[in-house]
């Protein structure tokens, strides 16, 4: 069955050994490497990254998959996040990058590659190209519920130094998702919804800056989770972006972050479906900030919507997965690859 194993992981997938010793030597030979990211649910042992050929190669076993397996396994598995590769029935037709896996930077080897494609700023390489810059209303739904006042971790800027916590985090995240996307257009409109047991709608529609981060930094954590009050919340600001002038050129696009499971409240599936319903063009990133048994319905959210499911366990990843989100916003030209 371990064929079946890997295949259902698929390209680019990698296997966690744990690591030897504190040295750690096995970045000393190619197809491995000590691990990245931390990897649960045991996240204080240390673990190492192998790619799949190099896992069987350790094992001294056969490597049951076909040789056109192989090969997809280990090409990189990083894809293009452009909104264009979503499918009308929900689906994604992804492009993937066309390197290796765990290749270096491009941008850093001087490599010649076609004008075809793009090279994004973290040195991936893919295929297509999305030149048409639209400008999107993003949405952000905080949980801001008692658990988000733990300082397990801390923001890494000045500017929030007052906000000691998980919440502190994501109000940066915020930051570096606003300051990333204007970098490439200046006429996005933002939302900020914070929820608990109630939603309380921070920033209604507003162009996006960098100060729209500074009016939700009055805001501090306290009370339960109920996914459908900050649902809810987003509901309405849809109905009203339906009603506003600029709505026939800005997607919505929703990012849902929480720490914990949902408490009481509707199905947050029954009302994803009928914002989708209500505006076609939304599309739903979740985010779940930290581990939690129940996770899984954060995933299902986000397939409702359309978009992605991350989970994070640090202010890092956190930083990381805002940034990706602000990356799927930004129109590739082919042109950025042309020498």
């Amino acid at each position: 069955m371990c064929n079946i194993y890997c295949r259902k992981l698929g390209r680019g997938h990698i296997h966690l050994v744990p690591c030897p010793d504190s040295a750690c030597t096995r970045n000393l030979y190619d197809g491995s490497r000590h691990a990245t990211v931390k990897y649960g649910p045991d996240v204080d042992i240390a673990k190492d990254e192998l790619t799949h050929e190099t896992y069987w190669q350790c094992v001294k076993f056969v490597d049951p998959c076909t040789e056109e397996e192989r090969e997809e396994f280990g090409r990189c598995n990083h894809h293009c996040k452009s909104e264009e590769h979503e499918t009308e029935v929900g689906g994604s037709d992804k492009s993937y990058c066309t390197e290796k896996l765990w290749h270096p930077l491009i941008k850093s080897t001087g490599q010649d590659i076609s004008s075809a494609g793009y090279i994004t700023d973290d040195g991936h390489h893919f295929g297509c190209d999305h030149s048409e810059n639209v400008p999107h209303h993003v949405i952000f739904v905080i949980d801001r519920s008692g658990s988000m006042q733990s300082s397990d971790i801390s923001p890494t800027m000045a500017k929030f130094n007052n906000h000691n916590s998980r919440l502190g985090c994501v109000y940066e995240a915020n930051l570096r998702f606003i300051q990333a996307r204007l970098q490439t257009v200046s006429d996005d409109s933002v939302s900020v919804v914070l929820f608990d047991t109630s939603a309380t709608v921070a920033v209604e529609m507003e162009d996006m800056e960098e100060g729209v981060v500074d009016r939700i930094l009055e805001h501090h954590p306290g009370g339960g989770t109920t996914y459908s009050a900050g649902l809810d919340g987003t509901k309405k600001i849809l109905m009203k972006g339906a009603r506003h002038h600029t709505v026939d050129v800005k997607k919505p696009v929703v990012v849902f972050l929480s720490d914990g499971g949902n408490n009481g409240g509707g199905d947050p599936l029954y009302y994803v479906d009928k914002m989708k319903r209500q505006e076609p063009r939304m599309t739903l990133h979740t985010i779940m900030f930290g581990r939690h048994p129940t996770m899984h319905i954060l995933v299902e959210m986000a397939k409702k919507g359309g978009g992605t499911f991350e989970q994070t366990l640090d202010e890092i990843q956190l930083a990381r997965s805002f940034e990706n989100l602000a990356e799927t916003l930004k129109p590739q030209v082919a042109a950025l690859i042309r020498s």
